[in-house]
């Protein structure tokens, strides 16, 4: 096989490699606003190492430094000059809870803003690239005012740091309305650990003696399950990386 030929091969490769990156940020920007909630976070797979075999038949681990230098470098929201390569942030189309429409639906990306791209400056302290992404998304069906998110990029670590309007979310049905606005107004707010002992709070307090034996069977099944799952999910936020 002549050089050129392994030279062309190697940038063939180094190209795949260089998209495959691009997709996992867009996988990583639809898991970040679909099911992640306010400052948690989604680090996003790099692509730039391989594993070459030498011809001793030993297996070395090396690095594509293009893709290297573009997954550390700024990525971009808009057209860039001839000759530059950088990662595209390609925005995808979601799925989230429409308050409007009372249930998942497809949102269409609007608008993409780079906010310290505008500043003009994307390290500010000694550490990797930082850059904050506006995200404007519109519901398919109602076409209502477009929903803002904000995530925030530090390295290869994306966190969802804003979102105007708050989070709804869809409130399972045996949760009882006394509850229902509390469980989706706090749901982004805090821990399901939090939002449990919240309600264990309240659960209490709705068998008044005013409701139906049904209805005081119904709470008993909750409160007993509340208690279960703060059990659970104790154990889980425990063990948890932080």
């Amino acid at each position: 096989m002549s050089a050129s030929s392994r030279s062309m091969n190697m940038q063939e490769f180094a190209a795949a490699r260089h998209q495959e990156f691009q997709r996992n940020v867009t996988a990583a920007i639809k898991l970040i606003v679909e099911q992640k909630h306010l400052y948690q976070s989604v680090t996003v797979a790099a692509t730039d190492s391989y594993v070459s075999i030498k011809p001793d038949k030993t297996q070395v681990s090396e690095k594509i430094d293009s893709v290297t230098r573009a997954m550390n470098a700024g990525w971009a929201t808009e057209a860039v000059r001839p000759g530059a390569d950088p990662i595209h942030l390609n925005v995808p189309d979601v799925k989230v809870f429409c308050s409007l429409c009372k249930r998942i639906e497809a949102f269409n990306s609007a608008y993409v803003l780079d906010v310290f791209g505008r500043i003009g400056k994307l390290v500010f302290e000694p550490g990797p690239v930082e850059q904050a992404f506006l995200l404007a998304y519109q519901c398919q069906s109602c076409k209502r005012t477009p929903e803002l998110f904000l995530i925030r990029r530090r390295g290869l670590r994306l966190t969802l740091e804003g979102r105007s309007p708050i989070e709804n979310v869809d409130v399972p049905t045996f949760v009882p309305d006394a509850v229902r606005r509390l469980w989706s107004v706090q749901s982004w707010l805090i821990s399901p650990v939090r939002r449990l002992q919240a309600y264990s709070c309240f659960a209490p307090s709705l068998n008044n003696g005013l409701e139906s034996q049904a209805e005081a069977r119904m709470n008993r099944r909750i409160r007993s399950w509340t208690i279960t799952w703060l059990h659970c999910l104790k154990i889980f936020e425990d063990v948890s990386p932080r």
